[in-house]
C-alpha cells in the first residue's frame, strides 16, 4: 500500500499531494502529515498546515451539499438516495447520543481523535445529519482538526527521533 501511494503521487508537487491525501476519507491528515514529513521531506510546520487545510476541504461540500443532493435525488431518482442515507445514518449514529449530552464538544472530540472513522469526514456527516448550526459545526470541526493535526505532527516528530 505504501509503495502504491508513493508511486501515485510521485509526479505531483508535494504540497498538492499533501492537500489531496489529507482530503481523502479515512486517511485524512493521519497519513498525509507523516508522508509529508518522512517521504516528501517537508518541515513539520508545512506538513501540519497543508494537512489541516486539506483535511478541511471536504467539510463544506459534505455539510452543505449532502443534504441538498439527497433532497434533489429524492425528487428525481428516489432509489439513488440509499447511499446518501447510509452515510448520514453513519454520521448520526456516531454522534447523536454524545451531541445531546455534550453539545459542540462532542463534535470537537470526534474531529480531534486521530483514528480511522473519526475526523472531518465523519464529523461533517454527523453535523449534516444532526442539522448542527453551521458556525457551531465549523468551529468545532476546525478546532478538532487542529488538535488532531498537532497530535499527528507530534507523533511524527517522535517517530523521527526514534527512527534515527
Amino acid at each position: 500500500m505504501h509503495e502504491i501511494i508513493i508511486a501515485f503521487f510521485e509526479s505531483w508537487p508535494t504540497p498538492l499531494a499533501t492537500l489531496v491525501l489529507s482530503a481523502m476519507p479515512i486517511v485524512e491528515l493521519r497519513l498525509a502529515i507523516p508522508y509529508a514529513m518522512h517521504v516528501w521531506s517537508m518541515t513539520p510546520g508545512e506538513a501540519f498546515g497543508l494537512g489541516v487545510l486539506g483535511a478541511m476541504l471536504p467539510l463544506f461540500p459534505l455539510y452543505f451539499g449532502l443534504i441538498r443532493l439527497r433532497e434533489w435525488l429524492s425528487r428525481v431518482a428516489p432509489k439513488l438516495t440509499a447511499p446518501i442515507d447510509r452515510l448520514l445514518d453513519h454520521g448520526k449514529n456516531r454522534l447523536e447520543r454524545q451531541y445531546l449530552r455534550y453539545g459542540a464538544f462532542a463534535l470537537f472530540l470526534l474531529a480531534a481523535i486521530p483514528l480511522p472513522l473519526a475526523g472531518v469526514w465523519t464529523s461533517a456527516l454527523a453535523a449534516a445529519a444532526l442539522r448542527i448550526p453551521k458556525r457551531e459545526a465549523f468551529w468545532s470541526i476546525f478546532l478538532g482538526t487542529l488538535v488532531a493535526g498537532g497530535i499527528v505532527t507530534a507523533l511524527s516528530l517522535t517517530a523521527d527521533v526514534v527512527l534515527q
